[in-house]
């Protein structure tokens, strides 16, 4: 039997192309956070990110950025989790 691939969205997909632009850099690709994908009804339509002090970074997988976007997002939020806030 054949499955079918599960299609995903541009708003699933432009953070995945995001944290592979940060895991490239000498920096930010040296910190890490586990990324849960949540819908807006958890995460408020306003927020494209936040922390949680158990160093999962929660993205809003209905808010809409380029993966250049995102990238800086999930790096701001790498950079709370380094820095312990």
């Amino acid at each position: 039997m054949i499955k079918k691939k599960k299609k995903i969205s541009t708003n699933e997909e432009a953070p995945r192309k995001g944290v592979m632009l940060i895991d490239s850099h000498p920096l930010f690709g040296n910190l890490h956070g586990e990324i849960k994908l949540c819908p807006k009804s958890e995460m408020g339509k306003e927020t494209a990110a936040r922390v949680s002090s158990q160093t999962l970074i929660y993205n809003n997988k209905d808010f809409s950025l380029s993966p250049r976007q995102w990238a800086y997002v999930i790096a701001n939020c790498r950079l709370h989790l380094a820095f312990g806030h």
